[in-house]
């Protein structure tokens, strides 16, 4: 990548600024409102800083800080008569100005930290939901590796970009104010420091700016091959032990991980070297204005009050400005990211509030009417004019080479995925009628899925059946109704904790044929008008499809059941049987 690539994306502000719409109103608010609160807290580190030349003019003599009219009238108020009674309340005052300034110091990094991070889960949580949200052909379109990353990597990175922003207003702001005062106290020296400082932080961060960056991209496309590299690793684990290839996965995994790691310790290099150049920087800068105050000054002892604030305001200015570099490093490193992350929340997404609607009460029919479809990135149409009615309490089987629409057409059937012409018609109401867009959310309420490889989470029976249910808002009389209904509560009774026995992961415990009957009990549970089984057999021996098979016969009659199936001796149970066949159908029975 060029240079001039660099430059014709986006800059950091203006990421920054895209990160702010995305925020709430209640995290705008609270923003603002730290943002006051850094201002209150440079004006505090200036005060603090202010009191170190009275400190000292009083330490080395006290008679020429009671010759300050204004200074004898404040203090004989208090009953102070004497020179030599200044120093003990000066120096109590210098010290509350020092306890307070680190107090407020103090809860401004723990406020930095813990808004930072209610930031970052909102945008993780945000990212997620834009995720899941998306349309079905989205979601099939996506790299699940990217997803993750998106939800994980770049929402932390995201969140690191929003701290560096933070420190960067927090540590500018105390900049600013420290010399503002320095100017008060001698504008050539705070102007002097102003040009000497800044020209070198601009000179090192001009140099770095180019390689944080680049380092910044690595990191991001190297952080989603690490999710990638695990996901290939775990997804194919019967693979990888049958023919002992541990050490080929680990070694992928070594080396993405290794160039990850060593990126990231580049930009944190990049990032904090500078601090030990600029203390050099200061050293020699304060050497130089002790030669020349010591040379031009009258009074060696206003040379030291002055040498003095100068150096305790360098000691406290220096830190703030790598802290500064710091945060402009922390947000370009993490730029490419943010980048990332920000073009899935610019997706559109459905913003509509599903909580409270209810599914749709099928009575009648499901009807097609002259359906067509294809996939965005391509041309031919899978399904060309379908028309075709489907009663309910219908037991439909589907039969049809591979590619020839079958899993299309249930998709569609489920509202998963938008026909291209044509309307679906369920007892009369159109799914994506214009006007009333929530029916084709009611709809899919009414469905439940079984695929072949049904996934189960490592959690309970009963959890696995009330899918999606937290455990506390689970029904447990219609968990036993449904495994009853679908079989397998027998099976359920005889493990050691019953309905609360863990499953494994992916239910890694059970039989094929037990785990098409939890997805059948979790059809039942959440009451489904339409149950479609994808295949859902396909992986079974002959024995166990046919006690599957004879599980669906004994179902409710009122149940409409679409079946997938490769052999016509699975769909023994079904009343019609519709071929699949060129984007065309042929009802068989």
């Amino acid at each position: 990548m060029t240079k001039r690539d660099f430059f014709i994306k986006k800059g950091s502000i203006q990421i920054l600024f895209e990160i702010w719409k995305h925020l709430s109103k209640r995290r705008k608010i609270q923003l603002l409102i730290f943002s006051i609160l850094n201002l209150l807290s440079s004006f505090s580190e200036s005060f603090s800083i202010a009191m170190t030349l009275p400190l000292i003019s009083v330490l080395i003599d006290p008679n020429q800080m009671w010759r300050i009219i204004w200074i004898q009238k404040l203090f004989s108020a208090f009953g102070i008569s004497e020179p030599s009674q200044l120093i003990a309340p000066i120096t109590v005052i210098f010290i509350i100005a020092s306890l307070l300034s680190t107090f407020i110091k103090l809860f401004i990094l723990r406020t930095n930290n813990f808004f930072a991070a209610s930031i970052g889960n909102d945008i993780s949580c945000l990212t997620y939901s834009k995720i899941l949200n998306q349309t079905y052909e989205q979601q099939i379109e996506m790299n699940s590796s990217e997803a993750i990353s998106a939800a994980t990597n770049y929402a932390d990175a995201t969140r690191e970009a929003i701290y560096g922003s933070l420190n960067f207003l927090s540590y500018s702001s105390f900049v600013l104010t420290i010399e503002i005062t320095l100017f008060i106290f001698n504008w050539k020296v705070a102007l002097a420091s102003i040009l000497v400082f800044g020209i070198s932080y601009f000179l090192v961060s001009y140099k770095s700016k180019l390689k944080i960056l680049k380092n910044g991209k690595i990191i991001a496309i190297y952080g989603k091959e690490r999710v990638k590299s695990i996901q290939e690793g775990l997804g194919s684990i019967r693979d990888v032990l049958l023919g002992s290839k541990q050490k080929i996965f680990i070694d992928k995994y070594s080396n993405i991980d290794l160039i990850y790691r060593r990126k990231a310790a580049s930009n944190k290099f990049i990032t904090f070297s500078p601090r030990y150049i600029i203390e050099n920087v200061g050293f020699i800068f304060l050497a130089i204005i002790a030669y020349k105050l010591a040379g031009r000054e009258n009074g060696t002892n206003n040379t030291l009050a002055i040498l003095g604030t100068f150096a305790v305001a360098a000691q406290k200015l220096l830190p703030s400005m790598q802290q500064c570099y710091n945060s402009i490093g922390t947000i370009r490193s993490n730029k490419s990211s943010v980048e990332k992350l920000l073009s899935i929340l610019n997706k559109k997404s459905n913003s509509y509030n599903l909580e409270s609607i209810q599914p749709f009460d099928l009575k009648s029919q499901i009807k097609f009417s002259n359906i067509s479809f294809k996939y965005n990135n391509s041309t031919n149409l899978i399904l060309n004019k379908i028309n075709i009615e489907i009663k309910k309490g219908d037991r439909v089987g589907i039969i049809g080479s591979t590619g020839s629409g079958k899993s299309t057409f249930t998709d569609i059937l489920m509202g998963l995925l938008k026909p291209i012409s044509g309307e679906i018609i369920v007892d009369g109401v159109n799914l994506y009628n214009q006007n009333d867009p929530l029916q084709i959310f009611k709809w899919r309420l009414a469905i439940s899925h079984v695929p072949q490889n049904i996934y189960l989470s490592d959690s309970s029976f009963a959890e696995n059946i009330a899918f999606g249910i937290p455990l506390n808002k689970i029904d447990f009389l219609r968990v036993e109704n449904a495994a009853n209904r679908a079989r397998i509560d027998n099976f359920i009774r005889g493990t050691s904790n019953k309905f609360m026995t863990k499953v494994g992961e992916n239910g890694i415990k059970l039989s094929g044929g037990e785990r098409q009957r939890i997805g059948i009990a979790r059809a039942l549970y959440h009451n489904s008008k339409v149950i479609v089984f994808d295949e859902a057999t396909s992986a079974l021996d002959d024995k166990t499809e046919s006690e599957v098979i004879s599980s669906l016969n004994q179902l409710d009659k009122d149940l409409t059941i679409i079946i997938i199936a490769h052999r016509l001796s699975t769909l023994k149970v079904c009343n019609r049987v519709l071929k699949f066949e060129g984007s065309i159908i042929e009802e068989l029975i």
